[in-house]
C-alpha cells in the first residue's frame, strides 16, 4: 500500500490518457465530479489497483424538485 498523504489529481477536463498517465506516475487521490464525465476513465485506470490503494473525492449535484400544488 502506498504511503499517505497523497497529492490530488483533478479530473475536470482530463482525457482517459491523462488519467491513466497520472495513475502510472503514482497519483492515488482523485478529485472527481458527476459533471466532469470522467468516471469510466478513472475506473479503467485504477482497475489494477487494490481498493485501499487509492481514494476518490467525488462531488455530485443535488437537485430539489418542487411541486406546485
Amino acid at each position: 500500500m502506498t504511503q499517505k498523504p497523497w497529492l490530488v489529481f483533478g479530473l475536470d477536463g482530463r482525457t482517459s490518457e491523462d488519467i491513466a498517465d497520472a495513475v502510472r506516475l503514482g497519483y492515488r487521490r482523485f478529485d472527481a465530479a458527476e459533471s466532469y464525465g470522467t468516471t469510466d476513465a478513472l475506473a479503467n485506470a485504477v482497475s489494477g489497483l487494490e481498493r485501499g490503494d487509492y481514494e476518490v473525492l467525488y462531488k455530485f449535484d443535488l437537485r430539489c424538485s418542487t411541486s406546485s400544488t
